[in-house]
């Protein structure tokens, strides 16, 4: 696909149950930083879940392998939130999709773009995951006031996107409680919580009150797409449950 001057690339994956009188609903995969669409799905696994069956999954390719705002980005504006719009048009043109359940996830430098389109693109959205996510500090810059469905992955030993923030490729990146912080105030939420146990010792905040689901779920884990807790499940079963409307 030609975009803005620019050549730009996506997979997509039919799901196995695909049937044309129903509509399917479309999951968006967004990579780290250098992952092709094809080595960012094999390693998201999401063929382990139910999404295989249910969901029409589309992997995006960053120009150059990077999305915005990352600083080492070549790509501005909301120019990758429009080739995402345009990409949607396109399978939404070729499949029968449910508009009400699009969703997005992404890994490191993919999961602060999913934030992007979590604060941003909430008309388009039903809900939005984010593992190890790099919050470099535009991704909470003018964000829409509405509410999100939101799952944020984290671990708390990630060396690369510390959980407290700081400084990377001469930009600063947001500590993980900042951008949490913003999808509870934009949810309304009332800042209470509950604390349940998740494999490998990992904890799952669920925050009370809020108009759209908010969780955290905390890792001791480094910059990594988990194995444990299983990744793919956790991100599926948090994302398939959710309309837009």
């Amino acid at each position: 696909m030609e975009h803005e001057g620019k050549k730009r690339r996506y997979l997509v994956r039919i799901p196995d149950n695909y049937e044309l009188n129903k509509p399917a609903p479309v999951l968006f995969g967004f990579g780290g930083w250098g992952d092709s669409p094809e080595e960012f799905s094999g390693y998201a696994r999401m063929e382990t879940t139910a999404a295989t069956d249910d969901a029409i999954a589309v992997y995006p390719e960053g120009f150059e392998r990077a999305w915005e705002p990352a600083p080492y980005a070549k790509t501005r504006d909301g120019e990758d939130i429009r080739f995402i719009h345009r990409i949607l048009n396109a399978v939404d043109a070729d499949y029968h999709i449910d508009r009400n359940r699009i969703y997005a996830m992404g890994m490191s430098n993919g999961g602060g773009f999913t934030s992007v389109l979590g604060c941003h693109d909430q008309s388009t959205f039903a809900a939005v995951a984010m593992v190890s996510g790099a919050f470099y500090n535009p991704v909470e810059s003018k964000c829409q006031d509405a509410p999100m469905h939101t799952l944020i992955m984290h671990g708390t030993h990630d060396k690369m996107m510390t959980y407290e923030g700081g400084d990377r490729h001469s930009a600063g990146y947001l500590p993980v409680r900042t951008v949490l912080g913003g999808y509870l105030q934009r949810n309304r939420c009332d800042m209470t919580f509950q604390v349940s146990p998740a494999p490998g010792d990992a904890e799952q905040l669920m925050f009370n009150g809020c108009h759209k689901e908010v969780q955290l779920v905390k890792v001791p884990g480094e910059h990594t797409w988990f194995w444990q807790p299983d990744t793919p499940k956790v991100v599926w079963d948090f994302l398939s449950t959710k309309t837009r409307v």
